[in-house]
């Protein structure tokens, strides 16, 4: 695969299974960002990323709400950079097949400053929906390798509730970029 193409997500062939974490699995009214912080781990992720020379540098679960979406985003900005830190995580949802992660185009981002007890300081990038333009849309509740650092969102039109567990491969504790993502993971690559 050319180390150079653009992608927003690839599925990925794993020789293991990944079961749900231990967390509460209320359907809520709004979206939530839960960091694990290592209090749940995964011993075989842990153990595949170590055979492709790689560590797990977070473990985060994503939730969207029935009829309900995570606005748009890119994950981690860059504030020395200027720019999102455009790396990949490894995602895999539990929930509607009909319940997605979306791609984004947008000319008028903006930046919010999280304010939660794991980060205190961090900027996001985010769009509105009107002014964005939808450019890729994938389920993910089967192992999917995702471009984070793109503007993405979710999207769940059922009554039900959607969990994304979301693993962060780093290398030499960085972040790693999409188009070394597609070297690093190529044989585990569906599409």
């Amino acid at each position: 695969m050319n180390n150079k193409e653009k992608f927003y997500h690839k599925y990925l062939d794993l020789p293991f299974e990944i079961e749900k974490p231990p967390i509460d699995f209320t359907v809520k009214p709004e979206w939530d960002n839960i960091d694990l912080n290592f209090k749940y781990r995964n011993k075989d992720i842990e153990s595949w990323f170590s055979s492709l020379g790689l560590t797990c540098g977070k473990y985060e679960v994503f939730y969207t709400p029935p009829h309900g979406s995570v606005p748009i985003h890119a994950d981690d900005y860059n504030k020395k950079l200027e720019k999102p830190d455009n790396h990949v995580k490894v995602n895999i949802s539990f929930g509607p097949d009909e319940a997605t992660t979306r791609w984004w185009k947008s000319d008028k981002t903006f930046f919010v400053k999280d304010a939660t007890k794991e980060c205190l300081s961090r900027l996001t990038l985010c769009a509105n929906e009107e002014d964005s333009t939808m450019v890729y849309e994938a389920n993910t509740n089967f192992p999917s390798l995702i471009n984070a650092g793109e503007l993405h969102s979710t999207y769940n039109p059922t009554d039900q509730g959607r969990w994304t567990l979301c693993f962060v491969p780093c290398l030499r504790g960085k972040t790693v970029a999409p188009s070394m993502a597609l070297n690093i993971f190529d044989k585990f690559l569906i599409n």
